[in-house]
């Protein structure tokens, strides 16, 4: 599914980063690369919530690992997704 935003829940986003192994939080990246701000965003606000700490850490990991491959354009996307649009 290059380049096409995949639906999902915040409790699947949960699983799939709690109990997901290395190569699931690649494709999640991947997902991110190839343009699908909305699971940026909602790393993005799951990285600042009050959840557990390794589940804000996987989201850090996922969002870093995209945006050593993105593109100019979706890198503003994920930065803008953790920061705000003033801290770009």
């Amino acid at each position: 599914m290059v380049g096409e935003a995949v639906s999902r829940s915040a409790a699947l986003l949960s699983r799939l980063l709690r109990y997901g192994d290395a190569g699931t939080r690649r494709r999640l990246a991947d997902d991110v690369v190839s343009g699908d701000i909305v699971l940026a965003e909602l790393l993005a606000h799951t990285a600042r919530s009050d959840e557990d700490l390794d589940l804000r850490v996987r989201c850090i990991e996922v969002l870093g690992r995209a945006l050593e491959d993105a593109e100019l354009e979706v890198q503003k996307d994920v930065l803008t997704s953790l920061f705000g649009t003033g801290r770009i």
